[in-house]
């Protein structure tokens, strides 16, 4: 028990000795040759790849926008590709009715050969009408040039001349 006291003596007698340690961050010595690392460099370490993946992102967004825009424009061109076809049918098959005599013709497929040679086709009849039709204004004109009276021809009227 006396030990005992005598440590607690002591102690109060003789100051605290202990100090506070604050860790500090350990810090790279730099040989003479070498440089610290610049701000931008510190700069363009941390923001790099951020910027690349923001920048990679809106490449595959515009990319993708793109291929849907040329396709949606290549679907509406088909589209009115395809109506222009069915409209020339419709006229051939107009022109054409007395010729089929009501037998059922299979559609081919549609290529650029077959528009062309429908295009030709609706050409050549509407030629052939246009034809016709002038050689019956000239067989009515022809015909009126013997009923003339006092000098004045006589004329259909407007809406027989059709």
């Amino acid at each position: 028990m006396n030990a005992r006291a005598f440590t607690l003596a002591g102690r109060a007698i003789r100051p605290s000795t202990r100090c506070l340690v604050v860790p500090r961050p350990l810090q790279r010595r730099f040989a003479s040759s070498e440089q610290q690392p610049s701000h931008l460099a510190q700069f363009y370490k941390t923001f790099t790849r951020p910027v690349a993946k923001v920048l990679l992102m809106a490449f595959f967004t515009y990319q993708l926008a793109y291929w849907a825009w040329v396709k949606l424009e290549a679907d509406e061109i088909m589209a009115e590709r395809e109506a222009y076809i069915a409209q020339l049918e419709d006229e051939i098959a107009f022109y054409n009715l007395p010729e089929n005599k009501g037998e059922l013709v299979r559609p081919r497929p549609v290529t650029e050969d077959r528009l062309r040679d429908m295009q030709m086709q609706l050409m050549l009849l509407e030629k052939r009408n246009a034809e016709v039709l002038a050689a019956r204004a000239q067989a009515e004109k022809d015909g009126l040039k013997g009923h003339e009276t006092s000098g004045q021809k006589k004329t259909a009227p407007w809406w027989k001349v059709w």
